[in-house]
């Protein structure tokens, strides 16, 4: 699998009522340690490419994945049998049919509870669940809530 991978990328702009074009169907591969030079005239869609692949800017279409470490213990993108339980997807693609990382803070994992403690405590269940390679996952996140709660008692 390769370290960046560019998969049919477009990237249109709104310019007054117009749209401009700057990157169509882009698609490249490379891997980790590989140099590349940039070549084009002025407008050719360098800039817009490099926004992309440094998540300054979105895709209109296609795909670009980074790093593509695979990520394991989620089915359709969440927790198999955890209901009250939402993961959202904030660095993540599909590559070779398989969900992986795509850079930046990849997952954040949520639940629903009748209180405060049982959400917390359903979100670290399911995030136990979930793995790829070089994975931190935070142990703080909801105890300041917590530590209030407990004041205003």
């Amino acid at each position: 699998m390769s370290y960046i991978s560019f998969e049919d990328v477009t990237k249109e702009y709104q310019m007054g009522g117009e749209k401009v074009l700057a990157a169509n169907g882009v698609s490249f591969e490379m891997e980790q340690g590989e140099l590349a030079v940039v070549l084009g005239p002025s407008g050719a869609g360098k800039t817009t490419i490099l926004n992309l692949l440094g998540g300054m800017d979105k895709v209109t279409s296609g795909k670009i994945v980074v790093g593509g470490k695979e990520i394991t213990g989620l089915e359709n993108g969440q927790v198999p049998g955890a209901a009250d339980v939402t993961v959202y997807h904030a660095g993540t693609a599909i590559k070779d049919g398989k969900l992986v990382t795509n850079g930046g803070r990849v997952l954040g994992v949520t639940a629903t509870g009748p209180r405060l403690t049982n959400a917390l405590s359903h979100a670290y269940e399911a995030a136990e669940k979930i793995s790829f390679e070089k994975l931190h996952k935070r142990s703080d996140i909801g105890l300041r809530a917590l530590k209030a709660l407990a004041e205003k008692q």
